[in-house]
């Protein structure tokens, strides 16, 4: 059983989220870049995440990249 899962269909309001307002989920990001970043002072800075195109998917891993 997954908490708030209908019959309808599984992870709802992930789907409602990314789908309807764009909003994603980064998780289990490794946090290295960015601790590295916040040691140099850099708290400005464009991040770019590059999944891999699954076709009809929700979810992928990918490589997150940030530019100062």
């Amino acid at each position: 059983m997954i908490p708030g899962e209908s019959k309808e269909g599984a992870f709802d309001i992930h789907n409602f989220m990314q789908t309807v307002n764009g909003i994603w989920y980064l998780e289990n990001c490794n946090d290295k870049v960015m601790k590295q970043m916040a040691k140099d002072g850099a708290y400005e800075f464009l991040w770019i995440f590059v999944p891999v195109p699954f076709e009809g998917a929700t979810g992928s891993p990918g490589d997150g990249i940030a530019i100062r």
